[in-house]
């Protein structure tokens, strides 16, 4: 795949590719978007929106947000404060 961009958040990372958005790191808050908390070591395929055109992405602390060429916006992990 061909790497598009990348955004390092806290303690993970997200890899925007031609093929999709791989993610890997802690995911002690769900902030991979892999339905889960399990720590990635490796990057991850997000297969929930493999049918979305991804145009931006951000990583926050415990956080992530994804925005598409529809302009919405996807996010998952720590809300606790919005």
């Amino acid at each position: 795949p061909v790497i598009e961009d990348i955004s390092c958040g806290g303690h993970h990372s997200m890899i925007l590719t031609d093929k999709g958005l791989f993610v890997c790191g802690y995911a002690s808050h769900g902030q991979l978007g892999l339905k889960g908390t399990e720590n990635e070591c490796e990057p991850k395929f997000v297969y929930t929106l493999s049918n979305k055109k991804i145009i931006q992405i951000a990583a926050g602390w415990n956080h992530s947000l994804v925005l598409t060429e529809n302009h919405d916006v996807y996010t998952c992990g720590n809300g606790h404060l919005g």
